[in-house]
């Protein structure tokens, strides 16, 4: 924590809006709203973070899995990278 603390605390300032969505999205599936620290441990809340497996996204979906739980993943679109839609998604995983 220490080692990371400068940029946890920027986290916090730049994430507040995705961390309150993410929070409504969890609460509504009645699920604890501490899970949404999966995303930051996954990809710190990016759009854009590529796993080297592939995965895509603030919660890091495989493309076969993204496509199982309602993404539209293709060479046109890939909602993995939308944070709303991947946090339902994620939240049905959980669930």
């Amino acid at each position: 924590m220490a080692k990371n603390r400068k940029n946890l605390e920027k986290l916090k300032g730049w994430g507040r809006p995705y961390f309150d969505m993410i929070d409504a999205v969890l609460t509504y599936h009645g699920l604890p709203r501490e899970l949404k620290y999966l995303a930051v441990i996954e990809s710190y809340l990016k759009t854009y973070a590529v796993s080297w497996a592939g995965a895509v996204g603030p919660w890091q979906f495989m493309p076969e899995t993204g496509r199982r739980m309602g993404l539209k993943v293709n060479a046109y679109t890939d909602e993995r990278t939308d944070y709303y839609k991947s946090t339902h998604a994620a939240a049905e995983i959980f669930k």
